[in-house]
């Protein structure tokens, strides 16, 4: 079910959910029995919406007049992230059945917001903030900080690319390429955490990302993938792209930005090329230069590119723009004979 909502689950189907999951617990407790790993995963629901709980691997039962416990299981370090913070001190105090609630907040956590608190840390900067008192917290517009010049989404996505942005039959765009995604921590205005996979993306990431720094990035970094999109989309090939990957990481730590080619930018001396016969508007050539400034703080955030007058006059779908409805008929023209994609050399020009 978490699966389907990566941004978290319902308010509604969590108060469910809560419900029945409390009276679980609540039996569970009366019977002395503690579980010890309350988490989204070991909260199952059947076809109809009946809620189950599982996981009672590591669950224990306190003998008579037992008070609490100190026993630690080495099979709990899979669950580190939903354990009380009485569980992981491990004092003489031990802990009791309200360990169990603790689980069941961070549970709620997990289930609103799409995963589990302090999940981005590793377990000795988790230990530390469970130990120093950290609440998490359901992420809102009104728990989240509100930056002057960011964005108050928590998700960078890493990966912004022409081959990532699909279209449709009907003209529709979709964003693709969530493998590289990364989801800011609580309060977290920028992070230095860089995948190897990343690799596959260097000619659109910003500047701030292949620096690595310990000012790190922010989600301003998807605005700087935008840009350099924009310039492959219109150019026919990304930034940088004839360089080898030393002369493009200098390039782009130096400040140099891309820029779309057309009569306004390119050298009037050089041989006239299908680029330099052209010339794009002033105010396309505006918002790309926006996204691609060196410093992440000069770029604005999608919200404020939104009402850029590049995109005044845009239109909600590309069907009405260019002839695409025929190039899907003529991609699915197959020949009988030969298996093969017939070609149509009658395909309409673009229409804007």
């Amino acid at each position: 079910m978490m699966s389907s909502y990566q941004c978290g689950l319902p308010e509604k189907a969590i108060a469910v959910i809560l419900r029945q999951l409390l009276d679980a617990l609540s039996y569970l407790h009366a019977q002395r029995i503690i579980h010890r790993s309350i988490r989204a995963n070991h909260i199952l629901v059947d076809s109809k919406g009946g809620v189950r709980l599982t996981g009672f691997r590591l669950a224990r039962r306190l003998a008579y007049g037992e008070k609490s416990t100190t026993n630690f299981d080495n099979h709990l370090e899979s669950s580190l992230l939903w354990l009380a913070p009485e569980v992981l001190g491990q004092d003489l105090s031990g802990y009791t059945s309200k360990a169990d609630i603790y689980s069941v907040g961070a549970t709620l956590c997990e289930m609103a917001n799409g995963f589990p608190p302090f999940g981005d840390m590793n377990r000795l900067e988790m230990l530390y903030e469970k130990s120093r008192g950290t609440t998490p917290r359901l992420l809102d517009s009104t728990t989240l900080p509100s930056f002057e010049g960011e964005e108050n989404e928590h998700c960078s996505l890493m990966s912004i690319r022409a081959n990532h942005i699909l279209v449709d039959a009907k003209g529709g765009v979709r964003l693709t390429g969530f493998r590289l995604a990364r989801r800011l921590a609580y309060g977290e205005k920028s992070t230095t955490n860089f995948d190897n996979h990343l690799e596959s993306s260097l000619l659109w990431l910003a500047p701030e990302v292949l620096g690595q720094d310990l000012s790190g990035y922010t989600s301003k970094a998807d605005i700087y993938s935008v840009g350099a999109t924009l310039c492959e989309m219109a150019n026919g090939f990304p930034p940088f792209g004839d360089m080898n990957r030393l002369e493009m990481l200098y390039e782009k730590s130096r400040g140099t930005t891309p820029r779309l080619l057309d009569s306004t930018t390119l050298p009037s001396f050089e041989e006239p090329s299908e680029h330099s016969k052209r010339t794009f508007t002033e105010s396309f050539h505006n918002l790309t230069g926006l996204c691609l400034k060196a410093n992440p703080a000069n770029r604005p955030d999608a919200n404020s590119l939104l009402s850029h007058p590049f995109l005044k006059k845009t239109r909600k779908s590309l069907i009405d723009l260019m002839p695409l409805a025929q190039k899907l008929e003529q991609v699915q023209r197959v020949s009988g004979k030969t298996n093969t994609v017939e070609e149509n050399k009658d395909v309409p020009e673009w229409i804007f």
